[in-house]
Parts: structure tokens; sequence; C-alpha cells
């Protein structure tokens, strides 16, 4: 719809303007009036309505009401000054139309790598053990499942997220109204189709803090294309919101969340003036002592992830009982989420492998072992040394110690570990910020899936190492060396 959008618009301007009837004859003016309502009508029979079209139509709507009026009186001259200044009227009118929707476009998932079809399921898991610290009564939590479906499967497409959380809910009032339309976000996952295949292998995916359920669509979709089902955890409370499948939603409640991440910044300095390994660990036990919201949050989640491995093994995840497999989990999770997935691996040895997708680690794997394979993928901003680098090893590893593997992606900010990374190409390419970085949201989801998909096949499968060579096929990604403090073996 673009084009009609940029037709139309592009006919009220000449609206605005007065251009289009001093040369054109007496059937110029009727006749763009026309087709700018003909285009009006256009946009909204056909393209989803949503906040960044506001401004056009009030665009469309000035054009066609001065048209009318310039109709009805007819022709008169005006100095040159006034046509100027209309000129400019017009087209300062134009670029603030054109701004929200440049900025915030409507944007569609990329079409999964792997041969299999993708199915969607939404889940509601109740943990009777446990009572919830934000809400009362039980904890529960909200699961979308993605999973391999059979090829004959088209019943509808599952959406990204419903349009009362999007609309209503997500990232508070200001920014619902900026970010609304992702009920609009096009997927390829189908709702409630069947599962396809037995003996799955499972990864649960834990999302950001003040994230949601559904922000590593893309990744999900590319593994559950490949054979893999993916659990990812709605943490109520943390997120954003959590949306469960009988339409409740349970809003964010720990905004000290934050606050309590400062001492984090206070000791940056002296940590990355390389500081002998006993002040580290020094620095480090501060920096959790003074953070305790952050590390009761961690606990919290790692007894959700760990719960829904209990169902897994034993079932009670509806139509994903029987096609589990137990024995073959990785646990993954973004930012705060990679976090938690790494100390629910680290407790729980049914994990075989853990990703943190630019995640700050706290809890207890600071020169700990986490005894399990692990691939963190950083943004390129990243300075060492500190909590990741000296994380999941001990300073002196052990000969067979599991692989611990590092890669920074050049031109990425750490939104763009999510499916955010494709919100708004105009502020990658124009506006540096700090939350996208220049790196074409395409190519991030690509690379991510791939590299995340090779180490899976690797350490759930049984699969031959490909990792370097997905290293070697994009550019933009490093393995690097972590920057650790004199006697401290990285390797």
């Amino acid at each position: 719809m673009w084009i009609i959008e940029a037709i139309t618009a592009v006919g009220a301007v000449l609206l605005i303007m007065g251009a289009p009837w001093r040369k054109g004859g007496p059937r110029a003016l009727p006749g763009l009036l026309l087709a700018v309502a003909a285009g009006l009508a256009l946009i909204v029979l056909f393209d989803p309505l949503r906040w960044q079209l506001w401004p056009l139509f009030v665009l469309i709507a000035l054009g066609l009401v001065l048209g009318l009026w310039r109709w009805r009186r007819g022709q008169t001259p005006r100095a040159w000054w006034v046509r100027g200044i209309e000129g400019i009227v017009a087209l300062g009118l134009a670029a603030i139309a054109a701004l929200p929707l440049l900025v915030f476009p409507t944007f569609d998932l990329p079409r999964p790598s792997g041969p299999m079809k993708v199915g969607v399921t939404d889940l509601a898991v109740t943990d009777p053990a446990r009572e919830d610290p934000y809400f009362g009564g039980k904890r529960e939590v909200a699961v979308r499942a993605w999973y391999p479906t059979t090829e004959e499967w088209d019943g509808p497409i599952a959406p990204y997220q419903s349009a009362a959380f999007s609309r209503n809910v997500i990232f508070g009032p200001l920014k619902s109204f900026m970010f609304g339309h992702l009920h609009l976000v096009g997927t390829q996952g189908y709702r409630d189709a069947p599962v396809n295949g037995t003996n799955l292998p499972v990864v649960v995916f834990v999302h950001g803090y003040n994230a949601f359920i559904s922000q590593n669509t893309a990744l999900a979709q590319d593994l559950a294309s490949h054979g893999y089902v993916v659990l990812s955890v709605g943490m109520p409370g943390d997120a954003v919101a959590v949306e469960f499948p009988d339409g409740r939603i349970k809003e964010f409640k720990n905004p000290r969340f934050l606050a309590n991440t400062g001492p984090l910044y206070e000791v940056y300095p002296e940590m990355h003036a390389n500081p002998p390994p006993e002040r580290v660990l020094e620095l480090v036990r501060q920096v959790m002592a003074k953070s305790p919201v952050v590390d009761e949050a961690l606990r919290v989640q790692v007894k959700d992830v760990r719960h829904l491995l209990d169902l897994v093994e034993r079932g009670g995840l509806g139509k994903l009982d029987g096609h589990l497999d137990a024995g073959r989990i990785a646990l993954s999770g973004q930012s705060f989420g990679g976090s938690v997935s790494g100390q629910a691996c680290f407790e729980d040895p049914r994990c075989k492998a853990a990703v943190n997708l630019d995640g700050m680690q706290f809890g207890d794997l600071v020169a700990t072992e986490l005894g399990k394979p692990v691939l963190f993928m950083e943004n390129g901003d990243q300075t060492g040394p500190w909590l990741n680098d000296m994380s999941y090893r001990a300073p002196r590893r052990p000969a067979n110690a599991p692989d611990v593997i590092y890669l920074r992606v050049r031109g990425a900010k750490h939104v763009d570990y999510a499916d955010f990374t494709l919100a708004s190409p105009f502020l990658k390419r124009h506006v540096p910020n700090q939350v996208l970085g220049t790196i074409d949201g395409g190519r991030m989801l690509a690379l991510t899936s791939d590299s995340v998909l090779a180490f899976l096949d690797q350490h759930l499968r049984g699969q031959p190492a490909r990792l370097e060579g997905v290293v070697d096929k994009w550019p933009e990604v490093i393995r690097r060396r972590p920057e650790v403090p004199e006697g401290w073996d990285p390797n």
C-alpha cells in the first residue's frame, strides 16, 4: 500500500499548494480531488489502520478541504510569495506525515530457513508449590510454543501479539501508542496446528526484563522449522505484561529492578583497569550484595524455568505431551533472560547447553564452571573485563571443560538481539541511538539464528561442529577470547 499512500500524499500536497489548475484547465482540480479521495478510500479500506497513518490522514483531509474551497471559489491570482509559503507549508506537512511511517513501519518477520512448517500454541502453567511474589496466589506463567507441524496443515496464521496487548499494555502509555501496531506484524506460525514428530529437542526461551513473550519470534520460528520445540516463558511481574490464553493480562510489577542495577556502573572504572582476580571477585560480591532485587527476580524466574522442565519431563503441556525429548533440553534467553538461562542451566542437570543473547550474567557463575557448553553472543559495544568474560568458567579450567564460546556482532546493539532489530530501518541508518545498531535487521536475525542453530545442533543433536563455518559466513561476527584479569585462563 505504500505506493498508494505516496501517490495520495503527493496529490494532497498539490491541492494544498493550489498548483494543478493554473495550467491544467477547468477539469484538472476536480480530477485531482477525485483521485485523492479515491486514494484515501483505498487506504482506509485496505491498509490496516494504525497510529502512523493519522498524520497522513490530516494531510489528505487538509488537501481535500482546500481543494474543494478553491474549486467553489474559483481561480484567483496569487502573489509569488503566497504560492511559496503554500508550497513550504505543504512540503512541511508532507514530511510530518511521512515521518511516522518511516520511523515506525509495520514489518514482517523473515521466513524460517528450515524445511518444516511451524505451529504455534499458547499455554498457561501453574506451579502449585509456589506463591507468586508479585500478584499473590499460586505462581502462574504463560508459555508460547513454536514447533514443527505437518506440511498439509493450512490453518490460520498466529498473530505476533493480540491487538488488546499491543494497543493497551506494551511498554506503558506512551510507547504502547508508538508500538500499538505490533499485532499487525506478520509471522509464519500456524495457530494451534498439530505437532509433527516425536522425541523433539526442546529449547526453553526467557525474554528480557520489561520485555514480552514473543520478542524473539523470528529465532523461535526458525528453530522450529528445523525440528526444535521452543517454549518461551512469559514472566509475570518482570515482563512488560503477560497475556494468558484466556485473555487475562498481568502487567509489569517490578520497577525497582533498574534502580537496583546502579552498583554495576559504580565499579565499571575499576573493572576496566584490569584488577587482579581476588579484587574482581570482591567487586562482584559487592555488586551482588547491593542488588538484591535483581537477584530475587533471577531466582524467581529460574524456579519458573525449572518447573517448566518438570512438565517437559512428566507431561502437562497439552498437545506437546508425547512429542518432547526431556533428554535434549537447552536454555536460552535475551538480556536478563540470558542471565536466567545461564543460572537455570547451572542449577538443573536436565539442561545440556545454554545460550545467552547479550545478557549480563548475574547469579552464581562468576569464576564458576557452568559445566555445560555455553554460547554467549554480545553487541558490538561491549568492553571487558566484566561479568560475562569471567562467567561460566573457573579461573583455571579443567582439561575436559565444555566449550564457552563468545561471539561479538559488529554494528549490533542490545535490542538487535530481539525482533525489534526490524522495527525501524530509518533509525538504524540515519539516527545514532543507544538501542539499535547500524547492522541490517534482516542480517542480524539471520546470523543469530544461524549461530544458535549450529550450536544447538552440535550439543543437542550430536551433529558435527559447524559454528566456525557460520562465523566465517557472516563478516559481522567475530569469535573472540574473553578479556580477563592476569592469572585467569580464558580457554
